[in-house]
């Protein structure tokens, strides 16, 4: 199965995609997650055809599609 992480910041939109089945493209994928965590970003399970998402702690590379947003800050 294929994944992709959609990640939304200052420079625009940009896509890492890993196959499930490639441990390889999953550590990659792992390590861009972790990476976005540590700098705050919020990261979303996101299930098609669905309006809701999960927040994710922890990287899951079963996960059809990730979507991450910078945390919002104001008030």
């Amino acid at each position: 199965m294929i994944g992709r992480m959609s990640v939304m910041d200052h420079t625009g939109h940009r896509e890492v995609v890993w196959d499930s089945k490639d441990r390889l493209s999953v550590e990659a994928a792992e390590r861009v997650f972790n990476e976005l965590k540590s700098e705050g970003k919020l990261l979303y399970r996101a299930e098609p055809g669905s309006d809701d998402g999960q927040l994710l702690r922890r990287f899951d590379p079963t996960a059809q599609e990730i979507v991450v947003s910078p945390r919002n800050v104001g008030g």
